[in-house]
């Protein structure tokens, strides 16, 4: 099925209406994949064997490689940088068939379960493109449902020349960054009201100072 949108809804939206679809037809699975990636022919089988086997996560993800197909995907690696050590992670690529579990894994290519979806809904439509992902873990967790990536499946990220770098961006990207940044943490259902305000309080606070010290923030979107 080809669906053809009108505008241009948006990552969360548009994804929103392929899932809705999905769900009408009685779709079991639903595979996320960003325009700027390309899959191996095992790569959906292998995602299909991970959840059967592991149900209790809602979301997996195969492993991100950059466009060599070698290395892992920098943001990808900067996602399991949150949960894994530097040596762990490099074993990581050379791992047959493991499940990891993840705090945050960006949606370039999420294999999500009907179950998950049923249950915490689609994206969030206050995010247009970028942050969608994020709110939608945050939700996952408050259903206690858990996210993974599996050793076992990989996509190609093609985005070298894409990355966006504070260091190197305009002041209007640079408040649409932190704008983003401070809507994700507005509204995680984790937290009361006070708390993600108290969070927002800091996280902007932390890196102005860091900016009025050192300049621009280095600082790369996954």
């Amino acid at each position: 099925l080809l669906y053809q949108s009108k505008s241009n809804l948006g990552f969360g939206k548009a994804n929103n209406v392929g899932m809705e679809l999905g769900l009408s037809r009685g779709a079991d699975y639903f595979f996320l994949l960003n325009q700027d990636t390309r899959i191996e022919i095992d790569t959906i089988s292998n995602l299909v064997k991970a959840s059967l086997s592991n149900p209790s996560y809602g979301v997996i993800s195969p492993l991100h490689l950059d466009s060599s197909g070698k290395k892992l995907d920098m943001g990808f690696e900067n996602c399991l940088s949150k949960d894994y050590d530097k040596a762990t992670i490099e074993t990581i690529s050379y791992a047959k068939e493991r499940i990891y579990g993840s705090q945050f894994i960006n949606a370039a290519a999420w294999f999500v379960s009907r179950e998950c979806l049923e249950k915490v809904g689609g994206f969030g439509y206050l995010f247009y493109h970028y942050g969608e992902d994020r709110d939608y873990v945050q939700r996952m967790k408050f259903y206690g449902i858990k996210l993974a990536f599996v050793t076992s499946a990989t996509i190609i990220h093609d985005r070298e020349g894409n990355r966006f770098d504070l260091r190197n961006s305009n002041y209007p990207k640079i408040i649409w960054y932190y704008h983003t940044g401070s809507l994700c943490r507005l509204t995680d259902v984790n937290k009361s009201i006070f708390n993600a305000w108290l969070y927002v309080t800091w996280f902007n606070f932390r890196d102005l100072l860091y900016l009025s010290l050192k300049g621009k923030p280095a600082a790369t979107a996954a």
